[in-house]
């Protein structure tokens, strides 16, 4: 029997990965189906994968999904700069109307996924950056974007899905200043703890803020508990409320299941 399931984190009540397909092994018994003694659902097996999405092909990945509109052309472009994704800055990322983001699933409890991004904000109302997103009131996000006395910076937002939504930025610490150029960013989740971190180069990394709750991207917790299970996102977004229209360029993607 083909059925949806959850699986929740072994310490909390809480499910990350939304809904997913599982089988369970099924006999007749008086004309009526029933499970069979003493067998489990199969929910999906674990899977190791190591992939970087690259953004050198005509279209994305069929990994990739963006927000509310079947017009791909409203959210990013693949020719703008080739080889590159570009987003344009638009709206918040808790905005329930237009959102320039594009994400992948996650799929297992322990991941890694890792950007670089080249994004040159010109004001604060500037945003672009790689974010663990459930949905608009519940997500973390590092992203760059420019104060008025530091410049170009790094920091990170927080929405933890309280009845108040609202979002915490910057977290944990002070804001991080970055030099003109690409910046690599990175998540670490392991069950319940996410871990950002950023590097200028690719060799040496450094953590940025304070380890964050993971399980905060699921459906058990915060506002609209039992509503969605849509399960948690991998993002890379931008946003530009100036109106301007800011873009962002992303050179690929890599996610990293298993022990990370």
């Amino acid at each position: 029997m083909a059925h949806l399931c959850s699986r929740p984190l072994q310490d909390r009540l809480r499910s990350p990965m939304g809904r997913e397909g599982a089988l369970t092994r099924v006999e007749v018994v008086d004309g009526w189906l029933r499970a069979t003694d003493n067998d489990e659902a199969v929910a999906p097996a674990p899977v190791v994968e190591d992939r970087i999405h690259r953004f050198d092909a005509p279209e994305l990945d069929e990994e990739f999904q963006w927000l509310r509109t079947p017009r791909a052309e409203d959210v990013y472009s693949l020719t703008e700069r080739p080889g590159r994704l570009r987003l344009r800055g638009r709206d918040s990322l808790g905005s329930l109307y237009t959102q320039a983001l594009v994400a992948r699933r996650q799929t297992e409890f322990e991941y890694e996924a890792e950007t670089e991004l080249e994004f040159e904000p010109e004001t604060f109302q500037q945003m672009a950056g790689l974010a663990a997103y459930y949905n608009g009131h519940k997500h973390h996000y590092l992203y760059i974007s420019r104060d008025e006395a530091l410049g170009k910076h790094l920091a990170i937002m927080s929405c933890n899905g309280d009845l108040s939504l609202a979002s915490t930025f910057p977290l944990g610490q002070a804001l991080a200043p970055l030099s003109a150029g690409p910046v690599r960013l990175r998540m670490t989740v392991r069950f319940e703890t996410l871990q950002f971190s950023w590097s200028s180069d690719g060799n040496q990394w450094s953590d940025i803020g304070p380890p964050l709750d993971a399980s905060l991207l699921s459906d058990e917790a915060g506002k609209g508990e039992g509503a969605n299970f849509t399960g948690a996102f991998i993002a890379m977004c931008a946003q530009d409320v100036s109106g301007q229209a800011c873009p962002a360029d992303f050179t690929y993607l890599r996610y990293r299941t298993g022990s990370v």
